[in-house]
């Protein structure tokens, strides 16, 4: 996953990392997208979702964004492990995939129950 390298004029960006795109998640975040509009000097915003809530979201961008809302989907592998049952995985994967900003990667991570390699 490559994220945008937008730069607000003000310095400020907020990620907002949403791996589940079960629930009201989709209405969470057009709610947070909205109120980020409300004021000029709010941080710009970058969502990372799975693909199906990008495609929703994308419709949902508010008028007059000019830009301070982007949306990065997250890949096929970045999605099953990020919302993997076995809590370890998850939250490890959870970990990786918000704190990277790199398309290529490759990582085994060896647990207890067997070895997963993340490419």
């Amino acid at each position: 996953m490559l994220l945008p390298r937008r730069v607000d004029p003000a310095g400020h960006q907020i990620l907002v990392f949403e791996p589940d795109a079960e629930g009201h998640a989709q209405e969470w975040l057009q709610h947070l997208m909205e109120y980020a509009m409300t004021d000029e000097r709010s941080p710009s915003l970058c969502f990372v979702v799975p693909e199906t809530l990008h495609l929703a979201l994308a419709h949902s961008i508010p008028a007059g964004a000019n830009g301070r809302i982007s949306l990065t989907s997250l890949t096929p592998v970045e999605h099953r492990l990020c919302t993997d049952r076995r809590l370890a995985v998850a939250a490890f994967a959870r970990w990786w995939t918000g704190s990277t900003t790199s398309s290529v990667r490759t990582v085994t991570v060896s647990w207890a129950l067997g070895t997963f390699n993340v490419a």
